[in-house]
């Protein structure tokens, strides 16, 4: 425990680490006596704070984690329960399940991360701590534990170099990618409706799960642009999306083309069965499009990557096209484009370009009183009665 003076406030600081090894920093009085008594009374409060109920006392980490998965899974996106329950079971249990709610320290946490920063990608850590820390602040809500030992941060070695999380194609892949999905689909080996939805999903930026619940009645091809306004979850069901607010998105004339094409066809389809089309790309799910995906991507000889990348691709290649940042965010969702800075900023121009010029009437002339030194004479040759003539500026 230390206290110590901050003379720009003129109080005294209280530091020390609770029971839990929690870092607490409060501000104590306006002397040293007075800090010393407020740590005093802290330590007595802390003391006299109700004991947690018998019956939950030594529960494991391991039978909360069950507790807690149950409890949420009604409030969360599928996929979001799905990762939640695979980072528990496999990276967050196996180290610390045995142990009790009560017993786990700070420490604890970063021993984990510490451990998992050697076997797993930086994305994977972020994830194992994120959902430790959801589960713990469950925990405290129940009064199961007085603070989130894993709220904070937890320093690595070495900082993280670039976006995270962002895996981008670079434009001679796309190319390659689309020139691949149209001999494929030439040649029958890939379904009109799986070539068109990669169009959209590559040529948009959209999500995959916002293209697959795209309506007939979104497309508005008279403007070029689509209406986003849900998501597919993985059963198949509509859903909001992340923002829970429609956006539109632009299409390319040849994309404009190719969709209106494909809604011609995806009629006549449709009436040749008797009914009028609703969703554009109907019987299309999740895993239809990763099965097709591997298969382009053998079929063209590219790097792995998931059908997510290809949003990243939209945003990088139109940044490091010189598109304005706003508009690029507008078109994600974003509802800040410090959120676009903050994963696709490294395929920003270096803004190394000189863009003086476009300062117009800004042009500094010399004032007309203002005597010139002697073009043939150097300043440093005047002599100090030249110098002495010379107006002061």
């Amino acid at each position: 425990m230390k206290v110590w003076q901050r003379k720009d406030r003129g109080v005294w600081i209280v530091d020390y680490r609770d029971t839990t090894g929690r870092r607490v920093r409060m501000v104590g009085g306006h002397t040293e006596q007075e800090a010393y008594l407020t740590y005093a009374k802290r330590q007595l409060a802390d003391a006299a704070a109700p004991m947690v109920p018998v019956k939950d006392a030594d529960i494991t980490l391991a039978d909360y984690a069950d507790r807690w998965l149950q409890a949420v899974k009604s409030d969360i996106a599928q996929r979001t329960y799905r990762s939640y329950m695979q980072l528990l079971t496999r990276h967050v249990v196996p180290r610390l399940g045995a142990a009790t709610l009560r017993a786990l320290r700070r420490r604890d946490v970063t021993a984990l991360l510490a451990e998992k920063r050697l076997t797993v990608g930086k994305n994977t850590v972020r994830l194992i701590k994120a959902v430790l820390s959801t589960l713990l602040s469950h925990a405290v809500d129940a009064e199961l534990l007085p603070v989130n030992v894993a709220l904070g941060r937890f320093k690595a070695q070495g900082k993280m170099k670039g976006p995270r999380n962002v895996n981008p194609r670079s434009r001679a892949q796309l190319a390659q990618f689309t020139q691949t999905m149209d001999t494929m689909h030439h040649d029958g080996r890939l379904p009109l409706r799986v070539r068109v939805y990669f169009a959209i999903l590559a040529g948009t930026s959209m999500s995959p799960g916002e293209v697959l619940a795209l309506q007939v009645g979104d497309l508005l091809l008279s403007r070029q642009r689509l209406r986003v306004e849900r998501t597919l979850d993985l059963d198949g069901h509509d859903k909001p999306t992340k923002t829970n607010e429609p956006r539109m998105v632009d299409c390319s004339e040849a994309l404009t083309a190719c969709v209106h094409d494909y809604v011609t066809w995806l009629r006549a389809e449709s009436l040749a069965e008797g009914r009028e089309p609703l969703r554009l790309f109907p019987g299309l799910t999740h895993t239809h499009v990763r099965r097709a995906l591997a298969r382009i991507l053998t079929t063209a000889a590219l790097p792995h990557f998931n059908p997510y990348d290809l949003r990243h691709t939209y945003a990088s290649l139109l940044l490091s096209a010189n598109a304005p940042l706003l508009y690029v965010a507008n078109r994600l969702g974003h509802k800040k484009p410090t959120m676009t800075l903050k994963h696709y900023a490294h395929w920003m121009p270096d803004g190394e370009e000189n863009f003086s010029h476009l300062l117009l009437g800004t042009t500094l002339a010399p004032r007309p009183h203002i005597r010139q030194y002697p073009q043939e004479m150097p300043q440093s040759q005047l002599t100090i009665v030249q110098l002495a003539t010379l107006p002061i500026l």
